[in-house]
């Protein structure tokens, strides 16, 4: 998908009876397989934001709204200097089901400091507490934000590394690189492309909106 230059507002309905959601943030990534990652939010309300992905140059995506519980899904299609969300439908959000490979490893997250506005974190997986060696690594290079974004960000890029740990991380920086080693001849490499201040809405009718179990 080309890179995105211009975020248009698409009304899906207008009317007294909607949910609208709106946006200030645009932050787009790409891996080193050519996979493209947006994610939209809105600085002065963490309780909802957009992700979105590529799969076979087709771009989902879907606002997460913590909230209400609920996930609106979209497709993306590109128009000239814009990007046009067609709403697609509803379900309610529910926690992940992935198993929990991970429950015995021990995860350890280093900070180092790079200059007075970035830093390196080196995040380390042992196979147990004996810590010998990393069975897998992951290196972020991030910069420091004035919106709380970075575990949100990570979450997603994670979802092969860390599967039902948690680890801390300040909220406070934006990755600008994300390197993922599993250690199996696989790597993953996640650059920033795109990070700027927007004006999108997004209004669902609520009496159309059948959410789904």
């Amino acid at each position: 998908m080309k890179r995105i230059i211009l975020i248009i507002v698409i009304l899906i309905y207008q009317n007294v009876l909607c949910q609208s959601f709106t946006f200030d943030r645009f932050i787009e990534y790409k891996d080193n397989m050519g996979r493209t990652s947006i994610f939209m939010i809105n600085s002065k309300n963490s309780s909802y934001h957009f992700f979105g992905s590529s799969f076979a140059n087709e771009i989902k995506g879907s606002v997460f709204d913590s909230k209400n519980n609920n996930r609106h899904l979209f497709s993306l299609v590109n128009r000239i200097n814009a990007v046009q969300f067609d709403y697609l439908d509803s379900s309610i959000e529910k926690p992940s089901k992935v198993p929990c490979y991970d429950k015995n490893n021990i995860i350890e997250v280093k900070e180092k400091q790079l200059d007075s506005t970035s830093s390196n974190f080196a995040v380390l997986k042992f196979k147990d507490s004996k810590k010998r060696k990393p069975i897998q690594s992951s290196n972020i290079k991030a910069i420091k934000s004035g919106i709380p974004v970075f575990s949100l960000i990570m979450k997603p890029f994670f979802y092969h590394f860390i599967y039902c740990q948690k680890i801390e991380l300040p909220e406070n920086y934006l990755p600008i690189i994300v390197e993922i080693d599993y250690f199996n001849g696989n790597k993953t490499k996640i650059e920033l492309i795109q990070n700027k201040e927007v004006n999108v809405l997004l209004s669902l009718n609520k009496k159309d909106i059948k959410v789904r179990n």
